[in-house]
């Protein structure tokens, strides 16, 4: 599937958006339509969905935060105090929106919030999160976690492991998790439990 005709030509307001940044795009496309039909769920949309979730990822934090009260978006205090780090997904979801067309509520929702993840994730989101964190651009240690992840059997069960494994490495930086953050795993993990 040709993913670049779909992000090219970039929009000037997307601007800047480097050659980097594409190649992580379109490799979290390319792991999210791999994700997609391993687990059954339309492989399109989970394409389309990783295709434009980082759309404003370069932004400074000046710009991300002046966008965000710019277009009124419905941002909380912890996105607009991280910057660029935590309002690049909503930010994102504006732009394919507003530049691509993307009119699906679940893309929308799985690109607004794969930084955060939601208490009431779907699959797609699940699997947007997860090929962002795995797709093969994210370097060596990514790629190790990637074969550790991807061995499980449930969807849900890489989606709790990889949000134990960001909780665990945002302390080591000294930055705390979004409780969006922390009540998903709490919701997935009490899940898993009522599923035993």
């Amino acid at each position: 599937m040709n993913y670049i005709a779909k992000l090219k030509p970039i929009p000037p307001e997307v601007e800047p958006l480097s050659e980097q940044r594409i190649l992580h795009l379109l490799g979290t496309a390319e792991k999210a339509g791999e994700l997609a039909r391993r687990w059954g769920e339309d492989e399109q949309r989970a394409v389309l969905a990783g295709l434009y979730h980082d759309l404003s990822r370069d932004w400074g934090d000046e710009k991300s935060c002046r966008y965000s009260l710019e277009q009124n978006l419905a941002v909380d205090e912890i996105e607009l105090a991280s910057g660029t780090g935590l309002l690049h997904g909503p930010i994102s979801a504006h732009l394919a929106n507003k530049l691509y067309n993307i009119c699906d509520s679940e893309i929308l929702t799985a690109i607004r919030y794969h930084t955060t993840c939601w208490q009431s994730v779907d699959r797609l989101g699940a699997i947007l999160i997860i090929a962002d964190m795995v797709e093969e651009n994210r370097g060596k240690y990514f790629l190790k976690k990637q074969q550790e992840l991807l061995k499980k059997k449930n969807l849900f069960d890489i989606l709790i492991e990889l949000l134990i494994w960001k909780e665990e490495y945002l302390h080591r930086i000294k930055i705390n998790p979004h409780n969006r953050q922390l009540e998903a795993l709490k919701e997935l993990q009490e899940r898993r439990n009522l599923d035993c």
